[in-house]
């Protein structure tokens, strides 16, 4: 996105900064160096113009060497911190109305490079600026406008229904990338307009073979989000439903088909099969070639994986019993001595549902002691991180010890083990901290259970 006026003064302002700054250091006055961020915002103050700003914070959020270039001869360049402090000044004004609509649009996608609590503030402030730019722009720039909101990970309603009305008359004449990236952000935002998701299926339906690899886990991703709660009905019946003008079965299959075509070229990243993986897994959708091809350890590459990206790939593989993750090898990942203590409940209520699936092979399941020392470990750290951190909050904000007793599943399912391993698996390969361990999160969870008025609010899980 940009114009000819963007690309002839995107470095205009970093060098007349430049420019400013050699001069006062010939005049023996350049001062420290800290206060070089604070230089540049009263030099934005005084001499930018909003065409200015916006092509700055394009060239310093995308292009950091460039900017740094065009600031030849500055010391100490933090190009980060100098987007921040354009923002303090670029905020205010756009909040004032002076940023015109392709302004507007590059500077909120600049900025949300960054997002923090001051740029949350200023497109607070900004709200009724930036709701009047959008009902002009095309596809391509609200789809940027909408995720820039959803970097920022703020939900401005009022905006997004502006953008969801402008979207749904525009979007006949969108690209498949502008399509998936608008269907996309409001996903993240969890925010729903029929009207938009609509002509995003309609729009889907042309573009279809345009869409990259990322674009169609993208789309899948936003359907499975924007499916309608279970009050409302059935969600993975809404998912494939082909008749209803809320099903997304128009879309949803011919998306699949592609995500299926688009596997044998071997051409994705681990957040692309991420995503992909996380549709299918909210979406119920039990395709064991394509989710095998999806969570292989040539496109996953578990070893190099967070914490977090474990989790949702897991979390997958146990909802859909994928029979083609061995066990043994996913609790030797390094990844999972950075775990979280939330992670580390998810993980043992994850793993031990693929230890104890009756679909799942041999390869699934802990055959050796150095494994059943690996799952024990794990949950032991899980028990510990229950009993330690403090009670999660229920939906009405007041604080459940049962909560957090998601390992509890997992610890009793050490009896499910084969008769013939499970003194090898205790006896053995458990240490005394472990079996501590146990002890206090079972007293734990047994005090959480007496302290509950009735058992009627239990979960299923929790039951």
């Amino acid at each position: 996105f940009g114009s000819s006026h963007f690309g002839s003064s995107m470095s205009r302002l970093l060098k007349a900064f430049a420019e400013s700054e050699r001069q006062l250091s010939r005049g023996g006055g350049s001062g420290a160096a800290a206060a070089l961020g604070l230089r540049f915002q009263r030099f934005v103050q005084d001499s930018a113009s909003a065409a200015d700003c916006a092509a700055a914070a394009t060239l310093l959020a995308k292009r950091p060497r460039a900017a740094e270039e065009a600031l030849a001869g500055v010391a100490d360049i933090d190009a980060r911190g100098l987007l921040k402090h354009l923002g303090a000044v670029a905020l205010p004004r756009l909040a004032a109305g002076a940023f015109g609509p392709e302004e507007t649009t590059e500077l909120l996608h600049a900025l949300s490079r960054e997002p923090d609590a001051q740029l949350r503030r200023g497109l607070q402030v900004s709200s009724g600026a930036v709701q009047r730019a959008v009902t002009s722009l095309e596809p391509q720039a609200l789809a940027l406008v909408a995720n820039s909101y959803a970097r920022a990970k703020l939900r401005d309603q009022p905006l997004m229904l502006q953008i969801a009305r402008r979207g749904s008359e525009v979007l006949c004449r969108a690209d498949a990338s502008a399509t998936a990236g608008l269907a996309h952000a409001f996903a993240n935002l969890q925010t729903y307009h029929h009207g938009l998701f609509s002509a995003i299926k309609r729009r889907l339906s042309e573009v279809l073979h345009e869409l990259s690899i990322a674009e169609v886990a993208a789309c899948l991703y936003a359907i499975a989000r924007s499916l309608p709660p279970s009050h409302r009905g059935d969600p993975v019946e809404a998912a494939f439903d082909m008749e209803s003008p809320r099903g997304f079965g128009s879309a949803t299959l011919p998306l699949f088909e592609r995500l299926r075509q688009e596997i044998e070229k071997n051409n994705m990243n681990r957040a692309t099969a991420l995503l992909a993986v996380q549709a299918m897994d909210i979406m119920q959708f039990r395709d064991e070639t394509t989710a095998s091809r999806l969570l292989s350890d040539a496109v996953l590459g578990w070893r190099s994986a967070s914490p977090t990206e474990i989790c949702t790939a897991l979390h997958a593989v146990s909802n859909l019993e994928v029979r083609s993750v061995p066990v043994s090898q996913m609790l030797r990942l390094p990844a999972l001595g950075l775990a979280s203590p939330q992670q580390l409940c998810m993980l043992s209520s994850s793993l031990n549902r693929i230890i104890h699936a009756p679909l799942l092979p041999a390869r699934a399941r802990l055959r050796c002691r150095r494994s059943y020392r690996a799952w024990l470990r794990l949950l032991s750290d899980a028990c510990q991180a229950a009993v330690v951190e403090s009670p999660a909050r229920d939906e009405e904000g007041q604080a459940s010890p049962l909560r957090s007793a998601s390992p509890a599943a997992a610890l009793g399912c050490l009896v499910l083990l084969p008769s013939s391993t499970w003194p090898c698996a205790l006896g053995a390969a458990a240490t005394l901290p472990d079996l501590r361990r146990f002890l206090q999160f079972s007293r734990h969870l047994r005090s959480a259970q007496h302290a509950s008025q009735s058992a009627s609010g239990l979960t299923t899980s929790e039951l």
